[in-house]
C-alpha cells in the first residue's frame, strides 16, 4: 500500500478567487488486488473509503496535514503535506 497522491511533502495553495467547493485534493493509493477498500483519514479524522483504483476528494484547508490510508489487510501509509 502506498499513497500515490498527494506526494509526501507537497505544498498546495488555496486560490482566493475560487469558491471552496472547487478546491479539493484527490487522494489516491496504489495497492495490490487483495487490499480491498482503502480507508482515508486526514489528521486522524475519517474522511471516507474507496476502492484502491478510485480517489476520495478532500477539501483543502490551511495548515500542515497528515493523510493516512489503511487497507482491508491493516496496512497503513501516511504522508504529510502543507496547504497555504
Amino acid at each position: 500500500l502506498a499513497i500515490a497522491n498527494p506526494p509526501a511533502g507537497a505544498v498546495y495553495l488555496i486560490d482566493p478567487t475560487l469558491r471552496s467547493e472547487y478546491q479539493a485534493l484527490p487522494l489516491r493509493a496504489t495497492a495490490d488486488a487483495r487490499a480491498g477498500m482503502i480507508e482515508w483519514a486526514v489528521d486522524g479524522t475519517r474522511l471516507g473509503a474507496s476502492p484502491a483504483d478510485e480517489a476520495v476528494q478532500w477539501p483543502l484547508t490551511s495548515g500542515t496535514h497528515r493523510i493516512t490510508a489503511r487497507d482491508a489487510r491493516g496496512r497503513v501509509a501516511e504522508v504529510s503535506i502543507l496547504v497555504k
